[in-house]
């Protein structure tokens, strides 16, 4: 079996969550934060780090109708949360994926270093019964 240089793979998809966040600045009245925190103005006045994290749906109404342009600092932040290929190939897929490539470099006489760790990893899940 020798390995079709023109054959292309199927693009793959991968599914990405992801956040994308601007960070703002901004002077806002003690009182409204609070009260959309559920604190009492004093508690947030003795310790603001109280409102650090995640915060509720009506401090998180209050603070976005302040966004604008003007108000951001620095540059957008992205963050990616989870990702997972869509179409993940089967463990028989892979082995056969890594057999095409081991024959084909057999047959050219060329071997690679990832060639050889390929071959190596079929003998070994040869030899544990993994595969046939």
């Amino acid at each position: 079996m020798t390995i079709d240089p023109g054959a292309t793979d199927p693009p793959a998809t991968i599914t990405t969550t992801w956040t994308f966040t601007e960070t703002y600045r901004h002077q806002l009245p003690l009182a409204a934060v609070a009260h959309a925190a559920g604190r009492p103005v004093a508690e947030v006045a003795a310790d603001p780090a109280l409102l650090h994290g995640v915060v509720g749906d009506p401090l998180a109404d209050l603070l976005t109708s302040f966004q604008n342009d003007t108000r951001t600092v620095d540059v957008p932040e992205v963050e990616i949360i989870t990702t997972a290929l869509t179409d993940q190939p089967s463990l028989a897929e892979l082995v056969d994926q890594a057999r095409r490539v081991v024959i084909g470099e057999s047959d050219t006489g060329r071997t690679t270093l990832a060639g050889r760790a390929l071959a190596a990893l079929l003998a070994g899940l040869h030899r544990e019964q993994l595969i046939t």
